[in-house]
């Protein structure tokens, strides 16, 4: 693959005032830590001037099970050296419904057993504030009842082929475990738009999903959330990430 450094200015408009992310330089080391820290860590690449061959070199290195090599070729039937230097060959998904179908594609190349009982989901209300609530989960069911979300009001039935299905859910309409989650992060609905950092995120949830890895506190999360603290969740989280990538922390400022 011909070299690529991949800066990219990543804008959240708010209600009030936008997010503004100014491009920032990861040395090789820390881009791979951000490849191993899982998707809360994308925002940091996407914005990273690390040349996308050495992150795949770093993970050859570093013997992960699942290189961005690897994820160019399962999902996108793509050599890593006749992709261009933008990362762009045409597959970008545009919801989680087509990533899902992505990651299945890279866990399947690896050999994974039953990759369809891995799913992409999102939670969108904050969307047009430019974030969402990602998660990859494990779920063994295709087909399954959800409460209906008001009291009296009938369990919906949810099949892969509804976008509902690509929501996470902890419990069915029953009370039975339904999720168990993977990773999960606050992601800027801009960090991955282009093809090269969905590749990224496919890379790095399929190494979770393959070395068994199991993220905590989403549900908690996902509550507060839903009540309206989204900045609230993404501020500690990049607190957080930031301190794993041992960059400067409060590089996002939330809208005034």
């Amino acid at each position: 693959m011909r070299p690529i450094s991949f800066i990219a200015i990543i804008v959240c408009f708010s209600a009030c005032a936008p997010l503004l992310f100014a491009p920032i330089g990861l040395s090789t080391y820390q881009a791979g830590k951000a490849m191993a820290e899982g998707a809360a860590a994308l925002p940091y690449l996407a914005r990273s001037t690390v040349d996308i061959n050495e992150i795949n070199l770093k993970q050859v290195n570093q013997k992960l099970k699942i290189t961005v090599a690897d994820t160019y070729r399962w999902a996108y039937g793509k050599n890593f050296d006749e992709v261009p230097s933008d990362g762009d060959t045409g597959h970008q998904f545009k919801n989680m419904r087509q990533a899902t179908q992505l990651l299945q594609k890279v866990l399947a190349g690896y050999g994974i057993e039953n990759p369809d009982k891995y799913v992409f989901t999102s939670i969108d209300t904050a969307k047009s504030e430019g974030l969402i609530l990602f998660a990859a989960v494990n779920r063994q069911r295709e087909r399954f009842a959800v409460d209906g979300g008001e009291e009296g009001k009938k369990a919906v039935r949810v099949t892969k082929n509804d976008p509902a299905f690509y929501s996470p859910y902890q419990k069915d309409a029953a009370g039975r475990s339904l999720d168990r989650v993977v990773d999960w992060a606050a992601l800027t609905t801009e960090c991955y738009q282009q093809q090269i950092h969905q590749a990224m995120l496919l890379t790095m949830e399929a190494n979770k999903i393959i070395t068994e890895q199991a993220k905590p506190g989403f549900w908690q999360a996902r509550e507060k959330w839903l009540a309206g603290g989204y900045m609230e969740i993404f501020e500690t989280q990049d607190r957080q990430t930031c301190a794993a990538l041992d960059i400067e922390a409060g590089q996002v400022e939330p809208p005034q």
